[in-house]
């Protein structure tokens, strides 16, 4: 049986996601409300979700930073989880990357969410290790999945607006 502090390497044969779902339980989950229109791109289920305020929604679960946990995942974090809604994810779950799921960076935001969940960090392939420079942890993150524990709240227009969100 593995210890659940296990290093995970992202280019083993299993998804390091399939066996996490950190994120999915210690972010919000936050998108324009346009993405659960019918004739929208990703059409995220309205009964999966909530108002944030008259243009922001969040999924359901993921709003209040204790006890959160998106209502989409199923699973037990940390050991086996899926999206139920994967197919129609809303922008932030589709720009979320797994550390190293390049196979060279690091995202600090995972690394974040998987601590708080008493996961270790996901390590980067020991072929790429050799002869590189140390790990530059930087944030890959799209801003809409907000950490509320750095007293940020929801992303500014200006925010926005760099990530080049269509919808504004």
């Amino acid at each position: 049986m593995k210890n659940k502090n296990h290093l995970v390497n992202q280019h083993s044969q299993e998804n390091p996601c399939t066996s996490c779902g950190a994120c999915c339980s210690y972010f919000r989950v936050e998108f324009y409300w346009r993405e659960t229109e019918k004739n929208s791109e990703y059409q995220v289920p309205e009964n999966l979700t909530e108002d944030l305020n008259s243009f922001k929604k969040c999924m359901k679960g993921t709003l209040e930073k204790s006890g959160n946990r998106c209502v989409a995942l199923s699973g037990k974090v940390g050991k086996q989880v899926a999206c139920t809604n994967y197919k129609n994810r809303p922008t932030p779950c589709r720009n979320f990357q797994a550390s190293y799921a390049d196979g060279k960076t690091p995202n600090r935001r995972c690394d974040e969410a998987r601590a708080a969940k008493g996961l270790a960090p996901i390590t980067r392939p020991d072929s790429l290790q050799k002869g590189s420079e140390k790990n530059n942890h930087s944030n890959s993150i799209h801003p809409q999945l907000v950490d509320r524990s750095a007293h940020q709240t929801n992303p500014t227009t200006e925010n926005i607006l760099e990530t080049g969100d269509p919808h504004l």
